[in-house]
C-alpha cells in the first residue's frame, strides 16, 4: 500500500507500509522438497478456518474460539461471517499474561493463543493448560493454535 501525504511545503511525497516481493523469476535449482500434502495460505485467517473446517467435519470442534479482545476487529468479523462462533477473553500486550479468569473454553473450543511481538516465551501458556486441565485431562480436550 502506498501513502501519499503533503509536507508543509506542499512537496508531495509517498511512502510505502507493507509490500510485496517482486518477481524475478524461477531462481536456479536445486530445490527443498515440501511434504507431499501441503497447502499455502496467505493470510493467517484462512489457514485458521481450514484447520477449524477439518476439525468440524471431524466432529472435533462443536463450540467456540476464543480469541483475545485485543486482535485484529476485521479478522474475527471474517471469521464470523464464515460461520464461527467467537468468544472473546481479555489480554494486552501490556500484561505479563492474560486475565486467565476471561478464558473458560469447555470440551471441543479452541484457544487463539497470541505472542504479542514476540515478547512471550510460551511458558505462561503451557502452565495455564497445566493448571486448567490437569483434573479435567480425561474429559476435556483443548486444541491451543497459536499463530
Amino acid at each position: 500500500m502506498i501513502l501519499k501525504y503533503i509536507m508543509r511545503n506542499n512537496i508531495v511525497d509517498c511512502l510505502e507500509i507493507g509490500g510485496e516481493f517482486h518477481w524475478t523469476g524461477v531462481p536456479p535449482s536445486p530445490f527443498l522438497s515440501w511434504p507431499s500434502l501441503h497447502v499455502f495460505f496467505a493470510l493467517g485467517r484462512d489457514a485458521l478456518l481450514a484447520i477449524w473446517r477439518m476439525k468440524k467435519y471431524k466432529n472435533t470442534i462443536k463450540n467456540h474460539l476464543f480469541v483475545p479482545d485485543y486482535f485484529c476487529s476485521e479478522v474475527t468479523q471474517f471469521w464470523k461471517k464464515k460461520g464461527i462462533k467467537v468468544q472473546q477473553y481479555e489480554d494486552d500486550p501490556r500484561w505479563i499474561h492474560p486475565k486467565w479468569k476471561t478464558l473458560n473454553p469447555v470440551e471441543g473450543d479452541f484457544v487463539l493463543a497470541v505472542n504479542y511481538f514476540g515478547v512471550y516465551d510460551g511458558n505462561i501458556w503451557r502452565e495455564w493448560r497445566k493448571k486448567t486441565h490437569l483434573s479435567l485431562q480425561r474429559h476435556l480436550e483443548i486444541n491451543c493454535l497459536k499463530l
